[in-house]
Formats: C-alpha cells, structure tokens, sequence
C-alpha cells in the first residue's frame, strides 16, 4: 500500500501559487510569485523539507506543475540543487494530464484520470507518493479522501489572492498533528496525518478595539439547525478549546489543560465591554421574528454578561437575560452596531463573535483592530470560506502572533495604524 502525501507551501491566509519565482503561474493576475525565495534560505526549512524527501517516493503532479519542473530540473545537475534533481530526474513523476502529448522528462507516466489511477496506485507496493505544487490535482486528491498526509511549510506572509491549499469541495475528515518546527525566519513546518472521522461535541459557551476570533478549518460549516448551533461538523473546530482550564472554569467545574491553548482563551475573555453578533450567531430563525420565544442558544444564562449586540433586518425589543446579558438587535447596520457597542463598553474592548458574513463586512469596512484565527487541523468540505474575496494586504493587516500547539494553530492577524 501506498501513501499519498501533500507537499505545499502556503502563505498565512492559504495561497499556494507561484512560490518559486515571479513567472511560474501568473494566471488570474497574480503577482507575488517568488515569494518563497526571501524566507527561504534558512537552515531549518532545509531540514525540514529534505524530511520530506529523506524516505523513498515519487512524484505526483499537476500538468503545469510538471511543465515547470520539466523545464528545468533536468538540467539542474551539477548545480547547487544538484542533490534534489539527481533525486528527481531518477525516481517517477506521475503527471495528471488530459493533454495527448509526449511528456519528455525520464520517468514520466500520465494518468488520465488522475483520481482513479491514482487510487489504483494507492494499492500497489512502493514508495510513498508526493505532490509538489499542483493545486487542482490536490483539490481532486482531497475531495476523494485520497490523501494520508498534509506537510505544510506556511510562510508569514499574506498574499490575498491567488490559488489556495484547500477549496470548498474536500473530504471531512479529521488529521492529527504529528511534527512541527519553527525557523528562524518565522516559517512553520507541520506534519498532519489522517486521525479518522470528524469528531463532534457541543459547546457550551463561546469565548476600547473591536477584535473578532474565529475557530477555523478552511471552511465554517453549514447547514446550521438546532442540533448543530455551529453548522453540521463545526463543533470540531473547537475542541481544542474544551479542553482548557478556562473553558473548566465557564462549565462550573476543575481541571483542564493550562499552555498556550489556555492562555489564548483566557487572553479573548479578557477586558470585554460588549460583543457584537450576526443573528445566525443568535440563532436558527430567518426572517421576521415570528414570536419573541426564542432568546439564544445558551438558556437563562447566556456567557456574556456584558450588553450584545445582534445585527438583524428585522426589529425586536432588547431581551435581559441572568447576569448582565442583554441582546440588543440592531438594525441600521455594521457601523451603527459599532457605535453602540463602543458607548456601552465604556472604554474597554468589543468583541465580534461572527459569524462569516459579519466579520467579512467589518474586514472590508476596516473597522476591526485584530482578528484571531484558531486553525484547526479538521477537513469540513463544504460550508463558508472566511478568506474568500477578502484580500487581507490590500485591506492593511499584518501577522504579529503564529503558534502552533498539537491541536490548534493561532494566528493574529492586527491592522497596520
């Protein structure tokens, strides 16, 4: 049996185009290719990647993949890369095409239909199979569950747009940090192997600058019902944080985890004067309020205590809840919502509790201050992409905080003043 593994480097927000110089693929107008070359000659990427290459395997690519490597690496021996292509040009590269033509590099195989014949390969005897670059062929490898292991090498840097690691259409499946390491220049090797099926469990509480946060795989799920408040599958997305201490303390109870996974917890909870909310946040009801029954997911009790703020097309009086919760719902809008929230924090932070449409309007209208992103290492498939059509460099935001921990990735995204 053989193993298929991605190989990818990708920006902070998930770009993977172009990464080895500015010609490579400037298709849909791209123009960051190279951006690996200024990170990448650090020691410890060097290792990391010969990791990837240090047990046996061929290669696995795209057409224009392939193009591109067949231009150059078999002339590359002797060079300063001379270890990699003498490995290159003799092991065999597995090439999806549709294209009638030869492929000239020794040791070149096409599939014509690249899924299957690559599920046929999966159960031969040999070395592991990697991919380099090759974006649509590892949307394809990903939507069919083909694929064992993810090796990312994220690099700090946000690119906005250009072809990105996952798209809408993957498998849901669940992958389980097993390596990471840290460069010196900021770089993030992580190794993640498939762990089974998404787990799911409820949770009961969520976690003067209006920061946002939100648990991420590539996609939020949808749809959202009263049995999945998060969408189907989207509690996984937060189990690393049931885990923590905080999150103990919320429940009533003792225990849990304290590190970095706690300490972001804690840090999210803290100085909050008011939250702002999209109303799929408050809940399942669309359209005109039939009846003021419903008033939330959490009961009597809400986790807030301090005045949300719920934006909504259609009006409703405020709701006083147990412990300094009231839901106010607003109706004029993000920037009046804003201004609410601002006078009744009285000074200290607001908090913007999502969902997706609601945080992608603040982004656009710049009015946010820092956004957490917790990227777990969860596959959801379908459901609402955070970063699609949101250019974080042109609207001005810079990484200031990348940690990993063995369940979650944090990311801080804080707008440049």
């Amino acid at each position: 049996m053989r193993k298929v593994i991605v190989g990818a480097m990708v920006s902070m927000d998930g770009v993977m185009q172009a990464p080895g110089g500015p010609e490579e693929d400037p298709t849909g107008g791209f123009k960051f290719g190279g951006w690996v070359a200024p990170l990448g000659d650090d020691p410890v990427f060097g290792e990391e990647l010969g990791k990837l290459f240090g047990e046996p395997f061929d290669l696995l690519l795209g057409r224009r993949t392939y193009d591109i490597f067949a231009a150059y690496w078999p002339y590359a021996e002797g060079g300063p890369s001379d270890d990699i292509a003498k490995t290159f040009n003799r092991i065999t590269k597995y090439v999806a095409t549709r294209k009638g033509v030869d492929l000239t590099w020794k040791g070149s195989v096409a599939l014509r239909d690249a899924t299957k014949d690559v599920a046929k390969l999966k159960q031969e005897d040999g070395p592991v199979l990697v991919t380099q670059g090759s974006t649509e062929l590892v949307h394809a490898l990903l939507a069919t569950g083909l694929v064992d292991e993810i090796r990312t090498f994220t690099f700090p840097l946000l690119l906005g747009k250009g072809k990105r690691l996952f798209s809408g259409d993957s498998q849901p499946r669940a992958f389980k940090l097993t390596h990471n390491a840290i460069t010196p220049n900021g770089l993030i090797a992580a190794t993640y192997v498939r762990d089974g099926e998404v787990k799911k469990a409820t949770v009961g509480g969520c976690v003067s600058t209006l920061s946002a946060y939100r648990s991420m795989a590539t996609v939020l799920a949808l749809p959202q019902n009263l049995d999945n408040p998060l969408g189907e599958g989207g509690e996984a997305l937060h189990n690393w944080i049931i885990a923590t201490r905080t999150f103990f303390q919320i429940q009533g109870g003792e225990g849990g985890t304290t590190g970095i996974d706690n300490d972001f917890v804690e840090r999210g909870l803290a100085n909050i004067g008011a939250w702002i909310l999209g109303r799929n946040m408050f809940g399942p009801v669309r359209g005109p309020w039939p009846d003021d029954t419903w008033k939330g997911w959490w009961g009597s009790d809400p986790p807030y205590h301090v005045p949300v703020f719920v934006l909504t097309h259609h009006p409703r009086a405020s709701i006083t809840m147990d412990e300094g919760t009231t839901f106010h719902f607003v109706t004029d809008g993000i920037h009046a919502a804003l201004k609410l929230a601002h006078e009744a924090a009285n000074g200290r932070d607001i908090r913007l509790g999502g969902g997706v449409a609601t945080i992608k309007q603040y982004l656009h209208a710049q009015l946010i201050d820092e956004l957490h992103l917790a990227i777990s290492p969860v596959l959801l498939g379908s459901g609402e992409h955070l970063m699609t059509g949101v250019n974080m460099v042109e609207l001005g935001y810079d990484c200031t905080r990348y940690v990993p921990t063995p369940n979650v990735t944090h990311v801080v995204l804080s707008k440049r003043n």
